[in-house]
Protein backbone atom coordinates (compact mmCIF):
# COMPACT_ATOMS: atom_id res chain seq x y z
CA UNK A 1 0.00 0.00 0.00
CA UNK A 2 1.46 2.99 -1.22
CA UNK A 3 2.11 5.95 1.32
CA UNK A 4 1.40 9.47 1.17
CA UNK A 5 4.20 11.54 0.72
CA UNK A 6 5.53 14.61 2.55
CA UNK A 7 4.07 17.77 2.24
CA UNK A 8 5.94 21.05 2.27
CA UNK A 9 5.29 21.62 5.87
CA UNK A 10 6.94 18.17 7.00
CA UNK A 11 9.64 19.22 4.54
CA UNK A 12 10.42 21.65 6.04
CA UNK A 13 10.83 20.14 9.52
CA UNK A 14 12.84 17.89 8.40
CA UNK A 15 15.33 21.38 6.94
CA UNK A 16 15.16 22.87 10.18
CA UNK A 17 16.40 19.15 11.89
CA UNK A 18 19.05 18.72 9.56
CA UNK A 19 20.05 22.50 9.45
CA UNK A 20 20.08 22.35 13.00
CA UNK A 21 22.51 19.84 13.38
CA UNK A 22 24.63 21.13 10.79
CA UNK A 23 24.37 24.49 13.43
CA UNK A 24 25.17 22.02 16.33
CA UNK A 25 27.72 20.22 14.97
CA UNK A 26 30.16 22.13 12.66
CA UNK A 27 32.05 19.54 11.48
CA UNK A 28 28.61 17.53 10.23
CA UNK A 29 28.69 17.69 6.52
CA UNK A 30 25.42 18.67 4.37
CA UNK A 31 24.35 14.98 2.98
CA UNK A 32 24.99 13.49 6.54
CA UNK A 33 22.54 16.04 8.01
CA UNK A 34 20.31 15.60 4.93
CA UNK A 35 20.24 11.75 5.65
CA UNK A 36 19.59 12.20 10.13
CA UNK A 37 16.59 15.06 8.36
CA UNK A 38 15.35 11.80 6.00
CA UNK A 39 15.67 9.55 9.05
CA UNK A 40 13.66 5.60 8.58
CA UNK A 41 10.74 7.26 7.21
CA UNK A 42 9.33 4.80 4.74
CA UNK A 43 7.78 7.64 2.66
CA UNK A 44 11.37 8.68 1.42
CA UNK A 45 13.09 6.17 -1.16
CA UNK A 46 15.03 9.80 -1.85
CA UNK A 47 15.07 13.36 -0.92
CA UNK A 48 12.65 15.28 -2.47
CA UNK A 49 14.08 18.01 -4.53
CA UNK A 50 12.30 20.62 -2.10
CA UNK A 51 14.30 19.45 1.14
CA UNK A 52 17.68 19.10 -0.60
CA UNK A 53 17.23 22.60 -2.37
CA UNK A 54 16.41 24.22 0.98
CA UNK A 55 19.05 22.75 3.03
CA UNK A 56 21.68 22.97 0.41
CA UNK A 57 20.50 26.95 -0.57
CA UNK A 58 20.43 27.49 3.15
CA UNK A 59 23.81 26.42 3.73
CA UNK A 60 25.13 28.31 0.99
CA UNK A 61 23.68 31.50 1.63
CA UNK A 62 24.33 31.22 4.85
CA UNK A 63 26.50 34.56 5.44
CA UNK A 64 24.40 36.38 2.82
CA UNK A 65 21.61 35.66 5.16
CA UNK A 66 23.12 36.02 8.41
CA UNK A 67 23.79 39.88 7.01
CA UNK A 68 19.81 40.47 6.81
CA UNK A 69 19.01 39.22 10.14
CA UNK A 70 21.55 41.55 11.46
CA UNK A 71 20.16 44.77 9.89
CA UNK A 72 16.98 44.04 11.74
CA UNK A 73 18.58 43.35 15.06
CA UNK A 74 18.29 45.47 17.86
CA UNK A 75 21.99 47.70 18.11
CA UNK A 76 23.00 45.47 21.11
CA UNK A 77 22.42 41.85 19.45
CA UNK A 78 24.19 39.90 17.38
CA UNK A 79 23.08 36.76 14.68
CA UNK A 80 25.35 34.53 17.55
CA UNK A 81 23.59 35.81 20.37
CA UNK A 82 20.20 34.21 18.82
CA UNK A 83 18.81 30.93 19.78
CA UNK A 84 19.95 28.50 17.37
CA UNK A 85 16.83 27.11 16.43
CA UNK A 86 15.76 30.75 15.66
CA UNK A 87 18.64 31.15 13.48
CA UNK A 88 17.82 27.93 11.44
CA UNK A 89 14.62 29.02 11.10
CA UNK A 90 15.08 32.62 10.24
CA UNK A 91 17.91 31.83 7.86
CA UNK A 92 15.34 29.36 6.48
CA UNK A 93 12.68 31.58 5.84
CA UNK A 94 14.50 34.38 4.02
CA UNK A 95 15.79 31.77 2.37
CA UNK A 96 13.05 31.16 1.00
CA UNK A 97 11.76 34.63 1.05
CA UNK A 98 14.56 35.67 -1.07
CA UNK A 99 15.58 33.10 -2.98
CA UNK A 100 12.69 30.51 -3.81
CA UNK A 101 9.49 30.65 -5.67
CA UNK A 102 7.59 30.40 -1.97
CA UNK A 103 5.53 33.53 -2.05
CA UNK A 104 6.83 35.80 0.87
CA UNK A 105 3.51 34.89 2.84
CA UNK A 106 3.27 31.50 2.88
CA UNK A 107 7.42 31.72 3.70
CA UNK A 108 6.85 33.89 6.41
CA UNK A 109 3.19 31.86 8.11
CA UNK A 110 5.12 28.76 7.80
CA UNK A 111 8.89 30.10 9.90
CA UNK A 112 6.43 30.92 12.33
CA UNK A 113 4.87 27.83 12.29
CA UNK A 114 8.31 25.88 12.83
CA UNK A 115 8.84 28.67 15.65
CA UNK A 116 5.80 27.64 17.46
CA UNK A 117 6.33 23.97 17.16
CA UNK A 118 10.80 23.89 17.76
CA UNK A 119 9.83 26.82 20.96
CA UNK A 120 7.21 28.99 21.73
CA UNK A 121 4.98 32.10 20.86
CA UNK A 122 7.91 34.65 22.16
CA UNK A 123 9.99 33.38 19.02
CA UNK A 124 6.87 33.30 16.89
CA UNK A 125 6.62 36.54 17.10
CA UNK A 126 10.34 37.60 17.18
CA UNK A 127 10.69 35.65 14.10
CA UNK A 128 7.72 36.90 12.29
CA UNK A 129 8.94 40.75 12.97
CA UNK A 130 12.58 40.07 11.68
CA UNK A 131 10.98 38.38 8.27
CA UNK A 132 8.43 40.61 7.69
CA UNK A 133 11.10 43.31 7.32
CA UNK A 134 12.68 41.34 4.60
CA UNK A 135 12.47 42.14 1.41
CA UNK A 136 10.28 45.46 1.69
Amino acid sequence: MPTKPLNQHEIRIRAVQALYLLESQADESVDNALAFALGYDDRLLEAPTFLTELIHGTRAKKDLLDEQITVHLADNWSVKRLAPINRVILRLGIFEILFTETPRVVAINEAIELAKAFNDDKDAKFINAILTKIGD
